[in-house]
């Protein structure tokens, strides 16, 4: 008998869709950037384009964001990396690999609280 059991929700934060121009990166050496796909006052998580390059994401590393639209920017927020999955292939013979990063953030200051804040309430477009 094949009984599918509840998704139960674990996170402690509303994760939110972004507008288009949201960018992630990380500091001080940018090799990767990818599109933001949800925040939450948690964490993060988003896309980019895997490369031969695989950088070490060590407690030195730390991540910035940027708004391409109006310049908005939050940088140097301490984080943990949760997961780093290989996308599928949206065309049949992309050479192209991609990969979703999630994150967890680390502990913020108070400025970057607000900054954090501020990001989700201006650049959300709604829940997932």
């Amino acid at each position: 008998m094949n009984m599918e059991q509840p998704v139960v929700e674990l996170r402690k934060y509303k994760r939110f869709k972004v507008k288009e121009g949201a960018l992630a990166f990380f500091n001080p050496n940018p090799t990767i950037l990818g599109s933001i796909i949800d925040v939450s006052k948690n964490g993060l998580a988003f896309t980019y384009m895997k490369t031969d390059f695989e950088m070490e994401l060590s407690p030195a590393v730390k991540l910035d964001i940027l708004m391409s639209i109006d310049g908005f920017y939050l940088d140097y927020l301490p984080f943990e990396a949760i997961a780093d999955i290989l996308l599928p292939a949206h065309y049949a013979f992309s050479t192209i690999v991609m990969k979703r990063l999630c994150l967890k953030f680390g502990q913020l200051s108070r400025d970057q609280e607000k900054q954090l804040d501020y990001f989700i309430s201006h650049y959300a477009i709604g829940p997932v």
